[in-house]
């Protein structure tokens, strides 16, 4: 009996199919966001008796460029693709102000992430596919990191009138910038979220809009930056009042530092073991959610995260640890593995497909966390799942 082949590529370029190639499969079954024929390829899948899913599908004789970036990627209007071009960003992608030329010579574009242009180039972009969140910002700000700290440079740097925009936060940390400079020069910001001492507080927010969320950190604290480890080191650093912009991991030996803590704030959660929830909680802390841990699953080499993996019986045997699976487009459980060692010696999260045999199915379904697809293999069916696949 003639197997089916499916295949699963966010590229499928068909130009050089061959007949024989493909001849001893019954049914050819392609998924695909881009697929590239030229006449005579696209005859050759319809005598193939190929089913395809496409979400756009590109015609040419002509060579095309098939550019593929793994790291986040700045279209710029300097830089100019050849015309009919595709790309592919296995990352954040950011369109600069000015670049409609470079955009409008791409034939396709893929972005696996967030993409990111001004508000006034919103209509053109219906042609790209985004597996992420699109943001804009406004027309005639200057783009600055997407958490941006103004540091004591600055209000000497920015310009008369200066418009500036970060996608995700503006930090000031400092006591010590001079914000009645950034004042006196009209400066204003754009931004999501606004981390201030108290004491500075009244004199930025004519810098802010009415939309910006405050995070406040109480006259006489520190501000930490990012998250942090609650140990001697954060305080001999911090001082005793403490306003963390990020989370806290209080587990372990904390006894004796938490002496030491008179007031402390955290805008996101705290990890602390069993054993010392109630001397933490004593402290009177501040905080956005408190994950009190009794045990948990080492970590280390056991730990995975890529886009397409195979599991075989041998990666786990050798593994000491659990071997841990995070946000995998396909994972492929190869037959010998036995449903026992999956229970045992593995876990899975946030996968959009994994596919096992019949054997596995329900061990498989113990380990899996979120998982969109699990699928049972079929053995008159083969499938290829990648992120470019050439015929």
């Amino acid at each position: 009996m003639k197997k089916t082949l499916e295949i699963v590529s966010e590229l499928c370029d068909a130009r050089h199919i061959t007949e024989a190639k493909y001849e001893e499969y019954e049914k050819v079954i392609i998924h695909t966001e881009i697929l590239i024929v030229n006449e005579k390829s696209h005859r050759l899948l319809r005598e193939l008796n190929a089913e395809i899913n496409a979400e756009k599908i590109i015609s040419t004789e002509k060579e095309v460029d098939i550019i593929t970036i793994n790291a986040s990627h700045k279209i710029t209007a300097n830089a100019l693709p050849k015309p009919g071009s595709i790309l592919t960003v296995n990352g954040g992608l950011e369109i600069e102000p000015g670049a409609r030329e470079a955009v409008s010579r791409y034939a396709a574009i893929i972005v696996n992430g967030n993409l990111e242009c001004p508000e006034s180039m919103m209509s053109e972009l219906a042609d790209i596919d985004v597996n992420g969140m699109i943001g804009t910002y406004p027309d005639g700000y200057v783009k600055l990191k997407n958490n941006f700290v103004i540091d004591k440079y600055f209000p000497v740097r920015a310009s008369d009138n200066g418009r500036y925009y970060a996608g995700s936060a503006v930090k000031l940390i400092d006591k010590s910038v001079d914000t009645a400079k950034l004042i006196e020069k009209n400066v204003r910001f754009k931004t999501k979220r606004f981390i201030v001492p108290e004491e500075m507080l009244n004199e930025c927010l004519p810098m802010f809009d009415e939309t910006v969320e405050l995070f406040v950190a109480p006259e006489g604290f520190s501000i930490a930056d990012g998250s942090k480890k609650l140990n001697e080191e954060l305080v001999n650093e911090y001082g005793g009042k403490i306003f963390i912009y990020g989370d806290l991991d209080a587990r372990g030996d904390i006894t004796d530092v938490l002496r030491r803590i008179e007031r402390l704030e955290v805008t996101g959660k705290v990890k602390v073991d069993k054993e010392n929830e109630e001397a933490f909680r004593a402290i009177g802390a501040k905080y956005r959610r408190l994950d009190v841990v009794i045990t948990e699953r080492k970590e280390g080499n056991g730990s995975l995260n890529a886009a397409s993996l195979r599991i075989t019986a041998v990666m786990l045997e050798n593994s000491e640890n659990v071997v841990e699976i995070g946000n995998a487009a396909s994972i492929e459980i190869d037959e010998d593995v036995t449903a026992e060692s999956i229970e045992k010696k593995l876990k899975v999260e946030n996968a959009a497909k994994v596919v096992c045999s019949d054997e596995q199915y329900a061990a498989v379904c113990k380990v899996c966390g979120n998982a969109a697809k699990i699928s049972v293999r079929d053995k008159n069916r083969v499938e290829i799942t990648c992120e470019r696949y050439d015929m």
